[in-house]
């Protein structure tokens, strides 16, 4: 995964990352600076056909009510992803 977060000047924004309702990963961001890592997945908690993958942020915010003057997005932003990939591998 590699993941930028949206900022908000005295909150910490964190995400964490579940497979089928489990935890195996997590970050909180201490500045605003990209983060990339490999999260193994344990494969006790992988079902045999779809998984559900889920990403929770700690928070979301809008760049309008953040800086009026300088943007006028309303959508509500928390954590950008620019590569998330999932990849099978042998045990062992």
């Amino acid at each position: 995964v590699e993941a930028f977060p949206l900022c908000v000047e005295g909150r910490q924004q964190s995400v964490t990352v579940e497979v089928n309702g489990a935890v195996v990963g997590d970050h909180k961001w201490s500045n605003c600076d990209p983060w990339t890592a490999d999260i193994p997945i344990p494969a006790a908690v992988l079902h045999l056909g779809p998984n559900q993958v889920t990403l929770r942020s700690a928070y979301a915010a809008r760049p309008s009510d953040l800086s009026p003057s300088q943007s006028d997005d309303t959508r509500e932003l928390s954590v950008g992803y620019t590569r998330l990939r999932i990849d099978p591998t042998e045990p062992g």
